[in-house]
């Protein structure tokens, strides 16, 4: 079994508090959520889906020491593959030296017939050409309004079609195609913010899947506990909740 987990973005309190909002270290409590997983599903391998450490161009401290940490501490309970996001520059330096960790390319990587990239960058063809798609990087919100008017934000999981003439024009050879789903994962970071894809902002989708690829109007969204709450089609604009 695979536990997969995408856009961490350790130390991302680091960039908070230039904004006037103090919180502590969020690397241990960050830690046991993802060894509570470990330790309930006992996965043959955790992959970290990219956006392992938060501020960039720079590494802070908070990331230089808790990203080792972190990363040390899941090695010991199973194989770590990690697929580099676009805030993970230098992400080589912070991982520890052992065998059970293992830092794929930007372009993703095929794991057990399925194709894992972050999604700020084109996946690889070999990517491409598996069963099924994973990625991260856009966060995805829903957005809901209540009968007083107030609005709340829910992270979701996206579930979308590829269109396929739009990677043939960027992919002139690519062979083998399994018509595959690609699945948007929410951000683990619940500190994040996220793209409201209901919102009806096409252009503040990220990465070249997402704002070209993907047919997000057809867009299936799912609640974080699994719940099918309909097509991005279907619940633009303010979504209505009793």
């Amino acid at each position: 079994m695979t536990l997969v987990m995408a856009d961490i973005h350790l130390g991302i309190e680091v960039e908070l508090s230039q904004f006037g909002l103090h919180l502590p270290d969020q690397t241990q409590k960050i830690l046991n959520r993802i060894l509570g997983y470990i330790l309930e599903r006992n996965p043959d391998r955790v992959v970290l889906l990219g956006d392992i450490k938060h501020n960039i161009p720079q590494v802070t401290r908070v990331e230089e020491k808790g990203i080792l940490a972190l990363i040390e501490q899941i090695s010991k309970h199973t194989q770590v593959e990690i697929i580099p996001g676009n805030h993970d520059g230098r992400i080589r330096d912070l991982l520890p030296d052992t065998p059970n960790v293992i830092l794929h390319g930007t372009g993703g990587a095929v794991i057990d017939g399925v194709g894992y990239f972050h999604g700020h960058a084109w996946p690889s063809e070999e990517v491409l050409e598996a069963e099924h798609l994973i990625m991260g990087h856009n966060h995805p919100v829903i957005q809901f309004k209540d009968t007083f008017g107030y609005t709340i934000h829910e992270r979701v999981w996206i579930r979308a079609k590829c269109e396929f003439s739009v990677l043939k024009d960027h992919y002139p050879s690519l062979q083998s195609w399994k018509d595959p789903c690609c699945m948007i994962m929410p951000a683990f970071n619940e500190l994040c913010g996220g793209i409201t894809f209901n919102a009806g902002h096409e252009e503040d989708l990220l990465g070249p899947m997402t704002s070209r690829v993907l047919r997000i109007d057809e867009a299936e969204v799912y609640l974080l506990d699994g719940t099918f709450i309909g097509r991005i089609g279907d619940v633009k604009g303010d979504h209505d909740v009793e």
